[in-house]
């Protein structure tokens, strides 16, 4: 399934998502630098352009001696644009220009310059697990310098559980049918602004979810029936399952059945100053569309639910088995845990 920019409503939560995604892409890579290391299994890394618009926070460097101190986070951070290399901390901190980004056996090589002195060159090594995940990086700011590297942490075993529970993994979310998305959560893992490709992991703190839900009402009229043993079937029929009754049976029995379909959307976003802009609304959908490509296996985006709400379009991303793999709203997209 091939994304497609969606034309944007300007209303009261795009314009509130709009300012803070404006303020994020202002300082781009340094409010990410401030309390969160990035860990090891935070994303996986197929090709040098999954590096464009990401942070890394490690939390150890290594010494000379051979050994590594740890360090607080944000005190180091290395953000990745198409142009250049943002780094922070101690004797590396600049603004680099990337000259190119290179696939190696170890992972990949950002090569360096540095803007005020072009013979000044450098590089980042992106060194990669067998599982694609990153685990250090080392970083040679100019061909007189030595290599330094840096390491990322890995969770604990708790905090493994807990994620795990608490986000949706890739394939865990199936929809088997349109109208089964109703009476789902979808709690995603990672976060990418598309205006600029700025990239953030979500943590469980942030409760960031879609909470697709549906509401029936059944209203009696006071007409009589003759039809008894049709009138008792359908009273002991749920809500939901006379939704699913002819109208037109279900007018002539003195039967109202009203169904309402929203979403609820909650995140939150941290502005440059540090303070969280808090997100929690829910909004009607008008209309659910489902579209298929047909040219896609079944290892990619096969399906795109398709929802109209006065928000702007919800898209729901599904895999040729009907798995969520993402959703696209207001000018960011929600993917799962991979």
């Amino acid at each position: 399934m091939v994304r497609k920019p969606i034309p944007l409503k300007i209303n009261k939560t795009y314009m509130k998502l709009l300012y803070s995604t404006a303020i994020l892409a202002f300082s781009f890579f340094s409010i990410n630098a401030q309390e969160k290391y990035s860990f090891v299994t935070d994303k996986v890394f197929t090709n040098v352009n999954d590096l464009v618009g990401y942070q890394f926070n490690p939390s150890q460097i290594e010494l000379s001696t051979g050994d590594t101190n740890e360090f607080s986070a944000g005190d180091y951070s290395f953000g990745v644009t198409r142009g250049n290399l943002y780094i922070s901390g101690e004797d590396v901190q600049g603004v680099y220009n990337i000259n190119n980004m290179i696939p190696e056996d170890f992972g990949f090589r950002i090569l360096t310059m540095d803007p005020s002195n072009p013979m000044a060159q450098g590089h980042l090594k992106v060194i990669l697990d067998n599982e694609e995940y990153v685990n250090a990086l080392v970083f040679k700011k100019d061909r007189h310098s030595d290599e330094i590297i840096f390491y990322l942490p890995e969770l604990t075993k708790s905090e493994i559980e807990q994620e795990k529970e608490h986000f949706t993994d890739q394939g865990e979310l199936i929809i088997e049918e349109t109208d089964s998305i109703w009476g789902k959560t979808y709690t995603p893992f990672f976060r990418t602004h598309l205006a600029n490709n700025r990239q953030e992991r979500l943590w469980v703190e942030d409760s960031t979810l879609f909470e697709f839900k549906e509401e029936i009402g059944v209203k009696r009229t006071t007409k009589k029936v003759k039809d008894t043993e049709e009138l008792e079937r359908l009273e002991a029929l749920t809500p939901a399952e006379l939704a699913q009754e002819n109208s037109k049976l279900l007018k002539k029995m003195g039967f109202e059945v009203k169904q309402q379909n929203t979403i609820r959307f909650k995140t939150t976003i941290l502005l440059e100053d540090g303070t969280e802009n808090k997100i929690d609304e829910e909004f009607e959908v008008k209309g659910l569309e489902e579209l298929e490509d047909e040219a896609a296996k079944m290892n990619e985006e096969k399906y795109l639910l398709q929802m109209e709400t006065k928000e702007g379009p919800v898209l729901v991303y599904l895999l040729g088995n009907r798995s969520i793999s993402g959703i696209e709203f207001q000018g960011m997209h929600f993917d799962v845990r991979r």
